[in-house]
This record gives structure tokens, sequence and C-alpha cells, in this order.
């Protein structure tokens, strides 16, 4: 569903809860079409619900309405009975698997040492190592409780590879399910007891709404996750509320932007936990970073040479949802290649070089940016030229109107590189890490 058809408001009862679960499936079908809506849920990750001993909601039927939770009556202070939800073994399992710090820790850089720069681009940009950096400047303000209050009804992309996308209260909504109806608890002055149990009615009616949205929407293994990368189009203030690390530098691929060329390289990301992204390699063989604002991410990175066969996947496959990947390694991992992994924090900083294979996975609620660049190398150094001779080659394969315009738009600006492309071009990512 694209922005323009959905500009109506989230409503209430049958029909917004209709239009939620429908909003879902037709996004799960965009996000996954390989995967039937049983296939969502086949490895039985996501919270069960329970329900509440009495005045219990029937069942929807399977094609007619489904249940509204009873309407709020401040007068009456008796909340109604309590919805629980309960977390899958198997979901706790894995998460206190991968909670444990790993074994073999990546390398760490401070943001704010003066040497800073020159040791990341020296042992780590330039040979194309990972390392997390601590101390960066990161917008801490950045919550899914920001994001809910300043942009409710905005409709935020899932992916640059399909329309779909959610207005941000409905995926919070949706969010509730998947976290296994995690509700802010009753804030205010205990001293007045009726003001308490008025808060803790409304709180009540919430876990009610939570229940009937539970039926609409099925607690899904890999929990849908915005990724979003026209945020600066919508909000302007919101590009700039966070700063590129400085050690990073100049980005070559910025002289595009005046062109119009330039394929997405930044996104901000949200998702609950057991949501993330399958293995993968970052696009046009660019280097990457990600900053977490809030929440907990696991990461494992293999370097280059690594076989897709190695880690138990097919590159011709569809891609496999993080979780179930994970599984697969926390079983196998002793019979795999090495690995970076990582424990992410909110304020660290994770860099992921080019050609790396690397897949993430949320272990609770996460919010998150990101950007893909092509560092620019510096005047007399040559440390950073096959990096750029790797992207040319990517953007010829991959781009073909950013590789019409590409070599003009880099020779205006730096015109020393252009020889150098033409140098270096045939020189791969693979043939330097033989």
């Amino acid at each position: 569903m694209s922005n323009d058809d959905a500009e109506e408001s989230s409503g209430g009862g049958d029909d917004g809860l209709l239009r939620l679960r429908d909003e879902v499936r037709w996004a799960c079908d965009a996000e996954r079409p390989h995967l039937s809506p049983e296939e969502w849920c086949r490895g039985g990750f996501g919270p069960a619900l329970v329900p509440p001993e009495e005045d219990v909601p029937p069942p929807p039927p399977a094609n007619g309405d489904l249940p509204e939770p009873p309407a709020p009556d401040l007068a009456e202070l008796e909340p109604p009975p309590e919805v629980r939800f309960q977390h899958s073994a198997a979901w706790e399992a894995l998460r206190a698997a991968l909670m444990a710090e790993p074994e073999e820790l990546a390398p760490r850089l401070d943001a704010t040492a003066p040497e800073c720069a020159a040791t990341f681009r020296r042992d780590f940009e330039a040979p194309g190592r990972p390392v997390v950096l601590d101390n960066t400047a990161w917008p801490d303000h950045w919550t899914l409780e920001y994001f809910a209050d300043e942009f409710p009804e905005h409709r935020w992309r899932l992916s640059d590879t399909h329309g779909c996308t959610l207005c941000f209260e409905d995926y919070m909504r949706y969010m509730a399910v998947q976290e296994g109806g995690l509700l802010p608890p009753s804030t205010g002055d205990d001293d007045d007891p009726e003001a308490q149990k008025r808060r803790d009615l409304e709180r009540q009616q919430r876990q009610w709404e939570l229940f009937a949205d539970a039926l609409a929407i099925p607690g899904h293994d890999a929990p849908l996750a915005l990724y979003d990368s026209q945020f600066g189009e919508f909000d302007d203030e919101l590009a700039t509320e966070y700063e590129v690390p400085p050690c990073f530098g100049e980005d070559i691929l910025r002289h595009a932007d005046s062109a119009g060329c330039r394929p997405p390289y930044r996104w901000i990301l949200i998702g609950p936990g057991r949501s993330g992204t399958g293995m993968h390699i970052d696009p046009l063989l660019t280097d990457a970073w990600l900053t977490l604002t809030e929440g907990l991410k696991r990461w494992v990175m293999f370097p280059p040479k690594t076989s897709w066969e190695s880690i138990g996947l097919d590159p011709a496959a569809p891609q496999l949802e993080a979780i179930h990947w994970y599984q697969k390694y926390v079983a196998e991992r002793a019979s795999m290649p090495r690995a970076v992994e990582i424990l992410q924090r909110p304020g660290e900083c994770v860099y992921i070089p080019a050609g790396w294979l690397h897949c993430v996975l949320n272990l609770a609620p996460c919010v998150a940016i990101t950007h893909n660049y092509s560092p620019e190398p510096a005047e007399e150094d040559a440390t950073l030229l096959p990096k750029l001779a790797d992207l040319w080659r990517a953007i010829q394969a991959d781009e073909p109107e950013l590789a019409e315009k590409f070599p003009s738009l880099v020779e205006k600006a730096r015109p020393d590189l252009v020889v150098h492309l033409a140098r270096e071009r045939e020189h791969g990512i693979e043939a330097r890490a033989a």
C-alpha cells in the first residue's frame, strides 16, 4: 500500500482492526513473497496470547468481523480481567544464548580520541576490518516514544524494494503484539487512590484493545521492521538531528546528489525483538556504519572470502530470516568459519567493511540510524584506491544510470581520481583478499 492510498486515520472497532490486519497482510506479502502466512510463524518464536479467564471475546470467524474491546467506563473503577502474553520458549532460549558477550570481542575505538580518524583509516577502513566506535555523538532522544509522539500518523516505509508503508501509530500496535503485549506501567501520584484506579482502568482498556489486535495479527517469528530511506524528505530536521562520525570522512558518492542519481544510502531502522536483517552484503560494495539509539542488537560478520554454503546458506535461495539463521548458527557455530560477533548497545557505532557478509538480529525493540558510503581517497594517499575501484565496478554492473554520469561527476570535483578509476577498476575485492 502506498502513502497515497492510506491517509485515513487508524480508527477503532471492527473497521480499524480489519484495516490493520489487511495492511499487515499486504506488507508481509510484499516483504517476503516466497512465504505463506503460515510460514511467517513456522518456528514458533512469536508470543502466545494467554486470554483472561472470563469475559473473553470469542475468536473471530474465518471471514467475519473481529471482536471489539469493551468501551472504557471511567465512572466504574473495577478493571476488566488482565490480558496476558507469554514469550515462546524457543525465543527465550535463543535470546539468552545471544545475550552473552561474544567469546572474542571485536576491536573498539574511542571516537573522541585525537588519533581516532587516522587509526580508523589505517587499521580498519583501508584493510577492511570491522570495529566498534565508542563515544560517538548520537541522538539519544531517538526512541520509540519519541517517534510515536512526533510522527504518529506518518506512514513509514518498510523497504526500498516495494511501496508498502505503515502509519507509525499502527506499527506500534503491531509491535506491541510482537513484543508480547508490553505496555508502559501506570505512573502518577500513588497518594490519590482514585486517580491510580482510573489510570489502571485506562491501562486495562489498552490491554483489551491489544487483545483484539492480537486476534487480528499473529505473532511472527521475524516481525516486520521499518527501513525508511526517505526520512529526510518528510521532515528536514530529522536529517540534522544526528552527526556522521567524523572518522568516516567524505563520501565520494555525495557527488551524485547534484545529478539526482544516487541510490538510497541512509535509513532509520525501527523494529521489535526477533526482527532484523538476514545475511547479506551491502550494495555496490560500499562500507557502512550503524549507530544504535535504543535497544540491543546481535551481529555476526564473515570476511569476503567466506562461501555462503559454509555458513549454511544457499546464495540462490530467498534470504533466510535473521532469527532462523541465528537458530542454525547457535547450534552449528563450531563447524562454521570464524566470525566477528558483536553485542551492540545504545550509543555504539558498528563499522561494516565492504564485501563482508553480515546478519543482524534485534534482541529487544530497536531504533537505529545507518549509512552506506564509499570513502573518498585523499590526495597523495593510495590506500583507499582499491575501494574506489570496487565501487566503480559495482556501479557499472548494478546502476547503469549512475555509471553513465559518475566519471564526469567525479572529474568535476576530483580530476585526479578519474585516472585511477581506469587503472584500478579491474581489481576486485576477491583479488585483494586472496
